[in-house]
C-alpha cells in the first residue's frame, strides 16, 4: 500500500513539474461596429479591431515576442469559414510590464437572403390596378465570425485564444 501511494505521489509531482504556467498573460477585447444604413435587407458593413493587453508576470524581460492575430469570416452564400485577414506585431515586455497592442481594423460587407416586393401596374384591361411581385434575393458577401490571437517567443507559444475556440483549426 505504501509503495502504491509513493508511486502515485511520484507520478503526480512529475506531471506538475512538466506543466508550466506562462509568464505572459493576455486579455483580448474585440472592438466592433456594424453599419446597416437603411433597410434591414440592404448591405451591412462590419468593422472590427482587437485590443490585446499583454502583461509580463515574470522577473525576466521578454524581447521579440510575436503577437499574431487572425480575423475569420464566413461566406453568406457558401457557408465556408476562412481567414479574412491576418497580421503580426513585434513586442518587447520588461519584467512586470503591461502593454496594449492594437490590431489593424478589418472590414467586411454582406447582405442576407431577403425578398424584394415590387408594385407593378396591371396590364391591358386592369383598370389602373396594381399587383405585387415578390422575388427572392440571394445573400452575398462575407460576415466576420471570430478572431484568434497567439503570442510566441522563439517558436514557443506563451498564450493564445480563439473565439470561438473551433476557429483554431483554421490556422497552423
Amino acid at each position: 500500500m505504501k509503495s502504491l501511494l509513493a508511486t502515485i505521489l511520484f507520478l503526480a509531482s512529475s506531471v506538475l513539474s512538466i506543466a508550466q504556467i506562462s509568464p505572459v498573460r493576455m486579455d483580448v477585447v474585440q472592438r466592433q461596429k456594424t453599419d446597416s444604413s437603411g433597410k434591414s435587407n440592404e448591405s451591412k458593413k462590419q468593422i472590427r479591431s482587437l485590443e490585446i493587453t499583454l502583461q509580463n508576470f515574470s522577473r525576466e524581460n521578454h524581447d521579440g515576442l510575436e503577437v499574431k492575430y487572425w480575423f475569420f469570416s464566413r461566406g453568406v452564400k457558401s457557408g465556408d469559414t476562412s481567414v479574412l485577414k491576418q497580421g503580426e506585431r513585434k513586442v518587447s515586455l520588461a519584467a512586470g510590464q503591461k502593454q496594449i497592442v492594437e490590431s489593424e481594423q478589418v472590414a467586411s460587407s454582406f447582405t442576407e437572403d431577403h425578398y424584394k416586393v415590387e408594385n407593378k401596374k396591371g396590364g391591358k384591361g386592369s383598370n389602373g390596378s396594381t399587383r405585387q411581385s415578390i422575388s427572392k434575393v440571394e445573400g452575398s458577401g462575407e460576415r466576420i465570425v471570430g478572431y484568434g490571437v497567439r503570442v510566441s517567443s522563439g517558436g514557443k507559444v506563451l498564450a493564445e485564444t480563439f473565439s470561438p475556440q473551433g476557429l483554431k483549426e483554421k490556422v497552423r
